[in-house]
């Protein structure tokens, strides 16, 4: 029976909890995760480094899980529980995320080129230097997100909440716009080379 202390984990077929500490080690991950004295709450998993390309994750809860350089193309995780998680120079090329609540997600220099992030929560999400070349953000909620710098070009940001963004410096080359919500954004040194614009909300947005 799962614990629900524990995020559930499939890797390669296997159904596994965070609990097994030494199955995970053997496997090459950096792992900890334990149970507070009381037996109540849980540190946060640690497994850095890891390979979990194409894992399933669907619905896991990963919160504040540190996850730092993490190798996870090609992953399902669809309506997984990433907030507060360190995600920083993760590789995430083609994952599916669709769904998933990335409130506070730290993913700076993460490579999401590919990525799918519609509907996705990412609310004050850290991406800056994050690559979301040809990345799927359609109807993703990144309001006050940190996208200095990143790499955003050809996405898919039709209908997006893009309110209070900080997109200075960005590559938004041949990105779709179209409907998306960038209210207060600052936009300064953007590159919007061949956006598509139609019918966006540029209300207090700083050129």
């Amino acid at each position: 029976m799962s614990d629900p202390l524990y995020p559930r984990l499939v890797i390669d077929g296997i159904d596994c909890y965070a609990q097994h500490q030494a199955w995970l080690r053997s496997k090459g991950f950096i792992c900890d995760y334990r149970i507070n004295p009381d037996g109540v709450e849980s540190v946060p998993l640690v497994i850095r480094y890891a390979d979990l390309s194409n894992a399933d994750l669907r619905s896991a809860d990963l919160s504040n899980a540190d996850l730092h350089g993490a190798s996870m193309g090609g992953a399902d995780l669809s309506a997984t529980n990433l907030a507060g998680a360190d995600l920083r120079g993760a590789c995430l090329r083609g994952a599916d995320l669709c769904g998933a609540h990335m409130h506070h997600t730290n993913l700076c220099g993460a490579d999401l080129c590919d990525a799918f992030l519609c509907d996705a929560n990412m609310r004050a999400v850290h991406m800056h230097r994050a690559n979301l070349r040809g990345a799927n953000l359609r109807d993703a909620n990144l309001y006050n997100a940190d996208l200095r710098d990143a790499n955003l070009i050809n996405a898919d940001l039709r209908n997006a909440n893009l309110e209070g963004v900080n997109l200075r410096n960005a590559d938004l080359r041949s990105a779709d716009l179209r409907s998306a919500d960038l209210s207060n954004a600052d936009l300064h040194g953007a590159n919007l080379r061949d956006t598509a614009m139609g019918g966006m909300h540029l209300r207090g947005a700083d050129f």
